[in-house]
């Protein structure tokens, strides 16, 4: 049956299935006297009483959505929302988090208790968990964590949601290959493999392209730890948000150099484990818009059918940040 809600001086946002385009991040009652210091200024603006569409100011603002007829904003006027909940336009999969009760760099006995898997299984609600796999640790390049402070999490929330009949997907991404891995790479996008990348796992370097069948062995191994302990992983990206070279852990990709590290590392990973998915490019959505589509990972990657037989799911970073991004070349 129909629901229906009502309200005064509402945003309304309608969401077209499947649109998922950028949005500029503040939603403003500009007419109520709010506050717009720091509000984008670069969107657009939905006239109610005129329907007339105008770039959006500090005094006006919307939200906007890359989709069509998204936004509207009601001066208080009554407004009547009907939801048919026998209408289906997508399917969500789950819900979930990233790491432990506290940050993984916190000490270790802070990183998991019985109440907090009572709380984000039964309270929160996940299905779904994502954690980073790390790299080993070097002089120059120390991490977070390892898999002897991550294991005892892994191995309690997993028996949580097993104890509870929760179907929990266990997600794992990369930040950095190992260091050994590493190497620079030029404002052109080659990468010099008899270079070494000084900073080790961090501000940014390549995968250098002599190392990606080692780079598959690497991943696979790092599967294998959560298999032994009993606990199937359900999908790994093998590259965080690929063109932020970043201070910490972080590897450049250029779209194609992406692509072909998928084409060695899909075929040797699954060969392992064959049920194990792996999704990317786990870019900056606000990235994959405007006029420089070379760099544009997801559309790149879209437009190979070789590429999309090596990438089971695309997924994407739905955030704004003050780090650079754009590829520049990490020499």
């Amino acid at each position: 049956m129909p629901k229906s809600l009502i309200g005064r001086n509402i945003a309304l946002i309608t969401l077209i299935s499947c649109c998922l385009f950028p949005t500029h991040q503040t939603i403003a009652a500009s007419h109520q006297g709010r506050d717009h210091s720091g509000v984008p200024t670069n969107g657009t603006y939905f006239n109610a009483e005129s329907g007339d569409r105008c770039p959006a100011t500090e005094k006006d603002t919307a939200l906007i959505l890359g989709c069509t007829e998204t936004s509207l904003i009601a001066n208080s006027t009554d407004l009547t929302v009907s939801i048919d909940t026998n209408t289906k336009y997508q399917t969500i999969d789950g819900f979930g988090i990233f790491g432990g009760m506290d940050t993984w760099w916190g000490k270790p006995e802070g990183l998991y208790s019985d109440q907090w898997g009572d709380q984000v299984l039964d309270d929160l609600g996940i299905t779904i968990w994502r954690n980073e796999y790390y790299p080993p640790a070097t002089a120059n390049s120390p991490q977070d964590a390892d898999w002897n402070k991550q294991r005892p999490v892994v191995e309690g929330l997993a028996k949580k949601a097993r104890d509870k009949g929760i179907d929990l997907k266990i997600i794992l991404t990369v930040w950095s290959p190992p260091a050994s891995m590493k190497c620079t790479i030029s404002a052109d996008g080659s990468v010099n493999n008899d270079q070494p990348w000084a900073q080790g796992t961090k501000g940014g370097g390549a995968l250098c392209t002599n190392k990606y069948a080692d780079f598959a062995q690497w991943l696979i191994d790092g599967i294998k730890m959560y298999k032994d302990i009993g606990v199937d992983v359900y999908a790994i990206s093998p590259q965080n948000e690929p063109l932020g070279a970043v201070p910490y852990n972080s590897c450049v990709y250029t779209p194609a150099s992406y692509i072909e590290m998928l084409k060695i590392v899909d075929p040797r990973l699954k060969a392992v484990y064959p049920n194990v998915k792996i999704f990317g490019a786990e870019y900056m959505l606000e990235n994959e818009g405007g006029d420089n589509r070379q760099w544009f990972l997801n559309h790149t990657i879209a437009a190979s059918p070789e590429a999309l037989k090596n990438l089971d799911i695309f997924a994407m970073h739905r955030y704004f940040s003050n780090a650079q991004y754009g590829f520049q070349g990490s020499t």
